[in-house]
């Protein structure tokens, strides 16, 4: 899983006092101004003082400037600091790495964290590691209430996941629903899989879809499942 993260300059949770919010913007000027080790210098003491906001620039800069491993260790440290006071890019970026380093039973507390608070990368994401097994047991159900969760909001690769796995259950029409909805957002295994579904009569059957029955030939379902199961191009 990529280990991304996004240079993001919000607070979530408690409020700066003035002056605190002074040597932020301080910080801020100084990377403007590519001086990193000035911003470092400014951003760490306000970090030792439980400033959410500084814990995670901070972060963020020790991960995207890192000259070692100890820089990287420091960088996941002050994202932990930053994600125990709610800060949802924390949340995130620390699931990441650490997915990024197999542990998946923090990637999975953290993703959760981040899903709760209705993150759609992190509800998508801890549908996958539930549906894997990744560091705890399977479980289907939940897997597809958080897959459920991000195709709420619109997540193409949520909506092709939870099609293939109402599919898997036996629930074909929703299944059938799901595969249209990815596949109006362009996605390829969905398309196939819908075309299959609807040349066995299942899903809509309404002019929008006609033309996909002759698509059904280039995908087996089984074979688009595999895809969502990561034996094959993921779309993440």
């Amino acid at each position: 899983m990529a280990f991304r993260i996004i240079l993001l300059f919000f607070i979530i949770g408690l409020p700066l006092s003035a002056q605190a919010q002074l040597r932020a913007q301080d910080g801020l000027a100084a990377l403007d101004a590519g001086d990193t080790k000035a911003a470092r210098a400014i951003w760490t003491p306000l970090a030792e003082r439980g400033d959410v906001l500084a814990q995670y620039n901070l972060a963020v800069l020790l991960a995207t400037d890192a000259g070692d491993q100890a820089d990287l260790e420091q960088a996941q440290h002050w994202f932990e600091a930053a994600a125990q006071q709610t800060h949802l890019g924390a949340q995130l970026a620390l699931a990441d790495m650490s997915a990024e380093q197999d542990d998946w039973q923090s990637a999975k507390y953290w993703y959760e964290a981040a899903a709760k608070a209705g993150a759609v990368r992190a509800q998508f994401a801890l549908g996958k590691i539930l549906e894997r097994g990744l560091g705890t047991a399977p479980d289907p159900q939940q897997a597809i209430r958080w897959y459920q969760a991000a195709a709420d909001q619109g997540h193409r690769a949520a909506q092709f996941a939870l099609g293939a796995a109402l599919a898997e259950q036996g629930q074909d029409d929703a299944a059938a629903d799901w595969f249209e909805a990815a596949a109006d957002q362009g996605h390829v295994e969905a398309r196939h899989n819908l075309a299959l579904a609807l040349a066995r009569g299942l899903g809509p059957q309404d002019g929008m879809v006609a033309a996909l029955p002759r698509e059904a030939s280039k995908c087996q379902h089984e074979w688009c499942i595999r895809h969502r199961n990561g034996e094959g191009r993921r779309d993440v």
